[in-house]
């Protein structure tokens, strides 16, 4: 990205491209984000959100000259793009043509069973596929890891700094009194009478909602505190309810309602007992979070003094892992998962960037913690012995042969009709099920049929058949195509929506390839030492 800026703003002081003061200036003026109070542009508003940015005036004024520059060049190339009509209806017919597919599937076991490979026959299979039996690079690595959690569980907290913490918090235990309310309201009091009749009368509370055009869902408050309801009047007379009885008319300050308490969930106080594990997890947490910053200082000392990560563990007196071998996929030698890695994917990243001897800045996990990685040895890919991994190349040596006879099965039904025998016939002759697919598109195929046979079908006239291998391989779908639709005309609406889609696409294209054609001929030079400065690779 730096560098396509680089080299757009050096074509454009070629170009001699530039913007006027006063466009800057319009342009401080109308931007909404610098208007301060009465609407207008505020000097105040102004550089108080480019501090909190990090920028100053002149800083700010640059990227808009820098803005406007890649602006213009890229607005020369896109936003005059046109795409032919020809193209439009070629992508239609590419996107929404549609085909119907007769087809049979054929599994392993319609075809003969392969024999035994002699080792002469596994040792050349081996040999031809040496890259699929090597052992990949593994890392050996040291860990130190600071985690609050852990940390917190080994603090101990007094009773007594329980419970005056208790005490100081004891409003924050209490849960108010909560109701479950329902409320129908009315434009007048003369309304609301009328309707407490009718529930005097017998009429039940949902169904005087539902003849006044309500649903449950719109009469109902929810279980709420008193405090949660903005309207006192309201407030006051539904606390006051017993459960399941309708209120009198209550004439609030924003309306006239008739009242229902469904629920009541008394309050309550929680004990000292109840919440005294709460309590001492979080006191713990904050004081480890407190803890862990000291350490880590002391930690950073102690490896800026030359000690290694195993013996800054000793001083400390804290926990030292050592993983013998992990690879890129976080696998040990064995092929399972190394467990208990606290942000394995990070770790692993760390290890296989860094090598032996290389100070690792510490990784900050998410819970405030950090973990120090130390990369001990560098074990080297290397190629698995034949004997080794003798049954492993059997294995996939027959799977390959299978696959090949299946191939090659499949290949001759397909033959078969193409030279006009029936689907039919076929699927009686291996008693299998014939069967017919749902219309597909190239881009919305169906799960019935792999995406291998859509790609072929899409080059097959209507008739033609052909063979390819399922989508977990282990069989053959036979298939013939059985109907061809052209997709209908484009509406105008359609045809522009697809139009500027794909000039879109086609302005990205222009001008990535200006891009490539600018870094080429300005050239690009890095400065290895800057960058590894920077990134800390020298330390």
């Amino acid at each position: 990205s730096m560098l396509n800026d680089a080299a757009l703003q050096s074509h454009g002081g070629e170009l001699k491209l530039n913007i006027s003061e006063q466009w800057i200036a319009e342009g401080i003026f109308n931007e909404p984000a610098f208007r301060g109070p009465a609407g207008s542009f505020d000097r105040f508003t102004f550089e108080q959100l480019l501090a909190s940015n990090g920028l100053t005036e002149q800083a700010y004024v640059a990227q808009m000259r820098r803005n406007s520059i890649r602006q213009q060049l890229a607005g020369t190339l896109t936003e005059t793009v046109s795409l032919p009509r020809t193209m439009i209806e070629a992508l239609n017919l590419y996107q929404n043509e549609k085909r119907t597919l007769d087809y049979i599937v054929v599994s392993e076991a319609k075809v003969e069973p392969i024999p035994e490979a002699t080792d002469d026959q596994l040792r050349k299979y081996y040999e031809a596929n040496a890259r699929a039996y090597m052992a990949p690079e593994y890392r050996k690595i040291g860990l130190l890891v600071l985690d609050p959690k852990v940390m917190a569980e080994a603090i101990t907290i007094s009773e007594d700094s329980l419970q005056a913490q208790y005490e100081s918090a004891k409003e924050s235990y209490f849960e108010p009194e909560r109701r479950h309310i329902q409320q129908i309201s009315f434009p007048s009091t003369e309304e609301a009478k009328a309707a407490r009749k009718k529930l005097d009368e017998g009429m039940d509370f949902m169904a005087l909602a539902t003849e006044r055009g309500l649903s449950e869902q719109d009469v109902d408050l929810g279980t709420v505190a008193k405090s949660d309801l903005i309207d006192s009047k309201i407030a006051d007379a539904a606390f006051t309810l017993e459960k399941d009885v309708v209120s009198a008319p209550v004439t609030g300050s924003l309306t006239t309602a008739v009242l229902r308490v469904i629920e009541i969930k008394p309050e309550s106080q929680k004990t000292f007992e109840e919440v005294k594990p709460e309590i001492r997890q979080r006191l713990a947490q904050e004081r480890a979070a407190n803890d862990i910053l000291d350490i880590h200082d002391r930690i950073e000392d102690e490896r800026a003094g030359g000690a290694s990560l195993k013996e800054v563990a000793k001083t400390i007196n804290t926990k030292y892992t050592e993983i013998p071998a992990i690879d890129r996929a976080g696998k040990a030698p064995d092929g399972e998962p190394v467990k208990d890695l606290p942000d394995g994917p990070t770790i692993i990243r760390t290890a296989f960037e860094s090598d032996v001897g290389v100070e690792n800045d510490p990784i900050e996990t998410e819970d405030q913690g950090f973990i120090w990685v130390d990369v001990a040895e560098v074990i080297p890919e290397r190629q698995k012995p034949y004997e080794e991994v003798r049954e492993q190349v059997a294995s996939d040596w027959k799977r390959q042969e299978i696959r090949q006879k299946l191939a090659k099965f499949g290949g001759e039904l397909a033959q078969r009709l193409r030279d006009g025998e029936t689907m039919q016939k076929l699927a009686g002759e291996l008693q299998v099920e014939a069967k017919q697919s749902q219309p597909i598109t190239r881009v919305r195929p169906s799960a019935e049929i792999p995406q291998a046979a859509v790609a072929q079908a899409f080059v097959l006239k209507q008739g033609q058949a052909g063979s390819a291998p399922t989508a977990d391989d282990k069989a053959r779908i036979i298939f013939q195509v059985a109907k061809v639709e052209a997709p209908p005309p484009l509406t105008a609406q359609q045809s522009e929506q697809l139009e500027q889609t794909v000039a879109g696409l086609v302005a990205d294209d222009y001008f990535s390839q200006y891009l490539e054609g600018l870094r080429n001929a300005f050239g690009v030079t890095i400065n290895e030492g800057a960058v590894n400065q920077v990134t800390g690779r020298e330390r």
